[in-house]
């Protein structure tokens, strides 16, 4: 289902906000009080990782229902227009008629808006009358629905009759509509062709099979198939009925008399229609207008008055916009036409492309402001005598996309091009505004930048996105853009903590109570976010052990790295151990062989030199790292005999927390500070495949959500392999199952 256009600059963090936990794998090289994590763990009440919501199109759709044809003109709304059109004060609408304005729901909530109805009603009082009679009173304005039940005559003649019998005349060129009883039509016209109608009706519960006898008038002449006397077979089955039509046209005026039509069963007439008289004369006496041809046939002034006063869209007298086509041909005519439609509010489009034929400009405008073709081929911002294109008219709109949990943080290749973006929609909608701004003469102004800031968060194109924010300036806090606005300054503030997060503190505390329910979960989000980041801060400057910063090293199969650098080697029955140290690129190493630890996956180093070269006794218990070699990252191959163990040594002083549970890690400084900006890069085993499945950076509360993504579920993910890397700390890999027990 569509939303209603409110997920505007949605905060990334703001589903991971629960206190870090450990692998129980992991170890800690310094001492947690028990007591302080209890109280912490229930103070913050985390709670376990859940999958993210599939990524979610917003677009404003202004109205429910929309559709035109589910809004159409009826009783209700003729009398809202003559409320509206009245000289005297206008109060409530209280239409009895506004049980027909309820086609949609678009509908009804617009007529109860008009009526003005209370939201809680008065204490209305009904006084009983004489007999059955009673008084209603009413206190407040209201709806009241009646019903009674009153005595009617009962119908007189033979109401026994097996078949019906109905005959009824129209001018062939209309429509059967206007059609009526023969003896109502006072003259009938010389040369005219008429349809003479004959409608049998059995009114048995039982099938009948008659003869249906039709004449043509005396001193008329049959059209088409028709003969001067046919009689017609009819089987009726029960409660049905039959049609039959019979053209003809009086050649001369006259009185000439109509046989009735006959029904018979087994040669006994049953039913008969009545005899009629018809008058038929050269001239009419008087214009009886009946049908839109007749209005046709009165002139052009009898035209311009049928479309000012007549119900033009529900097709009045069986009016169509074809009929009125060959009369646009005239020049006066048409301008005088389009003015009486223009005043209405009604347009078509035919009739207005006549305005080409003679010049009229604002015709020609209004036409091709309409034409969605036209306006995609010429493109936004396109301005001429004729038509003028904004961004809105060149169908672009804005939409929002939430969550948004992207794959990449880098582009593929050398050059610094952007990560593609995965998702198909923001893509296409993304490409259109880009097709929008390109087409604009003159500098972006503030929507658009806020627009593009947007899409370049949807991105993670932070500094990007902070630009445009920067260059729209303090004008977007003006008109109806001030609460997105204050959002995005908050949201970008968060990745700049020079500022001590003065913008974001300012922002949460002025939108704290915001009355729409949807904007002020965001910023009791923001709020949340920023008591974290002040948590992980005074925590660790108070100089208590931070339960996040647990630091642990993955276990080898047969050597463990402690801290210091030192090795445990557990060795049986060898004589020696040959050990190498190979220097290595940690983010290639783990790109190529993401899984090192438990998982039996071994590089292959044979045709890279090592560093170091030496060997150790086969009953050591412990193995040093020389001081020369403990500033690099390096990969170390114990060998003795057939037997080859690697393990890992990080020249890293982060320290890193992972919550499995949670789907996410902590990273930490040595001095247990949250460090923001670190790099992570997450790769996936997926039914025994290795794969990538996201990279990113941690935020102001050193924090990373390593198992969401957007574009793909983690629900088949066996486990991940985590490289945590800092320019300045270094990095060191991590291995976590994946969280909420898959």
């Amino acid at each position: 289902a569509k939303g209603k256009g409110n997920a505007v600059f949605d905060n990334p963090f703001d589903r991971s906000n629960s206190l870090r936990c450990y692998s129980s794998e992991d170890s800690c090289d310094f001492d947690v009080d028990a007591s302080q994590t209890e109280a912490i763990m229930a103070a913050r009440a985390p709670e376990p990782w859940s999958e993210p919501e599939t990524t979610k199109e917003y677009s404003e759709t202004f109205y429910k229902e929309k559709e035109a044809g589910r809004f159409r003109p009826n009783a209700f709304w003729a009398s809202a227009a003559m409320n509206a059109a009245s000289a005297e004060p206008r109060g409530p609408l209280l239409s009895p008629d506004f049980v027909y304005a309820t086609n949609c729901v678009t509908e009804a909530a617009a007529a109860l808006a008009l009526m003005e109805l209370p939201f809680r009603a008065g204490e209305h009082s009904i006084l009983p009358g004489q007999g059955l009679a009673a008084s209603f009173v009413a206190e407040s304005p209201c709806v009241l629905v009646a019903k009674e039940i009153v005595a009617v005559p009962a119908p007189a003649g033979d109401s026994a009759r097996d078949l019906l019998v109905t005959v009824r005349v129209f001018k062939a060129k209309d429509n059967e509509d206007t059609s009526q009883d023969p003896r109502s039509i006072k003259e009938f016209l010389v040369n005219e062709p008429y349809c003479l109608q004959i409608v049998v009706t059995n009114v048995s519960p039982k099938t009948l099979g008659c003869q249906v006898l039709v004449q043509v008038p005396e001193g008329s002449l049959p059209l088409g198939r028709a003969t001067y006397t046919h009689a017609y077979p009819q089987h009726l089955s029960a409660f049905a009925c039959c049609r039959i039509a019979v053209h003809f046209y009086f050649p001369r005026p006259g009185t000439f008399a109509g046989a009735p039509v006959c029904c018979s069963v087994d040669g006994a007439v049953v039913a008969t229609s009545g005899g009629v008289s018809y008058q038929v004369v050269q001239e009419p006496s008087h214009v009886e207008v009946k049908s839109f041809s007749d209005v046709l046939a009165s002139g052009e002034a009898a035209v311009l008055t049928f479309l000012r006063e007549r119900d033009v869209v529900g097709g009045e007298m069986g009016f169509s916009f074809p009929q009125l086509y060959p009369l646009l041909s005239n020049g006066a005519f048409f301008s005088q036409a389009v003015a009486v439609l223009r005043d209405r509010g009604l347009f078509d489009r035919t009739a207005w492309g006549y305005g080409f034929l003679h010049g009229d400009v604002p015709a020609c405008h209004e036409l091709l402001q309409v034409e969605g073709r036209v306006l995609q081929t010429l493109g936004p911002f396109f301005e001429s005598a004729l038509v003028s294109v904004s961004a809105a008219e060149a169908d672009f709109r804005h939409l929002d996309y939430h969550p948004i949990i992207n794959k990449r943080a880098h582009g593929l290749g050398e050059g610094g091009a952007a990560p593609p973006i995965l998702n198909a929609q923001l893509q296409a909608t993304y490409g259109r505004f880009l097709h929008c701004l390109a087409a604009k003469p003159g500098p972006l102004g503030v929507e658009e930048r806020l627009r593009l800031a947007y899409y370049l968060l949807c991105q993670d194109r932070v500094k990007e996105a902070a630009a445009q924010f920067r260059a729209a300036g303090a004008a977007g806090t003006s008109g109806g853009l001030k609460l997105q606005h204050d959002y995005m300054a908050a949201y970008l503030d968060l990745f700049d903590a020079s500022g001590g997060l003065a913008t974001a503190r300012r922002v949460a505390s002025e939108h704290k109570e915001c009355p729409h329910a949807a904007w002020r979960a965001r910023f009791e989000a923001l709020a949340k976010i920023l008591a974290e980041i002040d948590f992980a801060t005074d925590y660790a400057a108070d100089g208590v052990a931070d339960v996040a910063a647990a630091v642990q090293e993955a276990p080898a199969l047969h050597a463990e790295l402690r801290p210091g650098g030192v090795f445990e080697i557990q060795a049986d029955g060898l004589a020696e151990i040959q050990v190498r140290l190979y220097r290595v690129d940690l983010e290639m190493l783990f790109s190529r062989t993401p899984f090192l630890r438990g998982s039996g996956a071994q590089p292959d180093f044979s045709f890279v030199k090592p560093v170091f070269e030496g060997s150790i006794p086969g009953d050591a218990k412990t193995w040093e790292l020389p001081e020369g070699h403990r500033q690099s990252d390096l990969a170390v191959e114990l060998t003795a005999g057939a037997l080859r163990v690697f393990t890992m040594y990080f020249a890293c002083t982060l320290r890193v927390a992972v919550a499995e549970q949670h789907g996410y890690l902590t990273v930490t400084s040595a001095d247990r500070r949250p460090m923001p900006a670190v790099y992570v890069k997450v790769f996936a085993r997926v039914n025994g495949q290795e794969q990538f499945f996201k990279d990113g950076y941690t935020d102001l509360r050193g924090r990373f959500d390593y198992a969401s993504l957007s574009s793909e579920s983690a629900a088949s993910v066996q486990r991940f392999a985590l490289l945590v890397l800092s320019p300045g700390a270094g990095g060191l890999v991590r291995e976590a199952a994946a969280p909420g027990g898959y």
